[in-house]
């Protein structure tokens, strides 16, 4: 998720790092979060090395020589980064997909982190369940939007 100019309280628009729990064009609700009040599992926006504001699931914590610094990957991604405590700007509260809605503290939200945290399989399958899920809205689109014959 990337957007220059996130301010708490609202929603910005997201990219396609988070799939399959936050989907392209979803709309966060941010709150502001002290770092330790921050847990792992959490969807955290911190300021990106351009200077904008990217959402990614904090998977670590690491105490360093320098501060804290917060192990982040999105739940697409395969590759995590690590960025200073002080780079957050928010939690993501509620996540609002083109289609539905939920608290990343709810169960939705629970059941997304729990895939994303577990180690190995879960990344293939969010992948697999991001593929199968464009897949089949590209099919209905293309299914609904044809013109019936005569």
């Amino acid at each position: 998720m990337t957007s220059g100019n996130a301010r708490i309280g609202e929603p910005v628009g997201v990219g396609t790092s988070m799939l399959p729990s936050i989907l392209p064009g979803a709309r966060l609700e941010l709150a502001p979060v002290a770092p330790g009040a921050l847990r792992v599992g959490d969807v955290i926006c911190f300021l990106g090395e351009d200077g904008g504001g990217v959402a990614h699931r904090l998977v670590a914590m690491r105490n360093g020589a320098d501060g804290v610094h917060l192990v982040v990957r999105g739940d697409a991604q395969t590759v995590c980064e690590e960025v200073p405590a002080q780079a957050v700007i928010a939690r993501v509260e509620v996540v609002h997909n083109p289609r539905f809605s939920y608290s990343a503290d709810g169960p939705v939200g629970a059941a997304f982190a729990a895939l994303a945290l577990r180690a190995g399989w879960s990344l293939s399958v969010m992948r697999r369940l991001a593929m199968i899920g464009g897949s089949m809205v590209r099919g209905a689109r293309l299914f609904f939007h044809q013109p019936r014959e005569k």
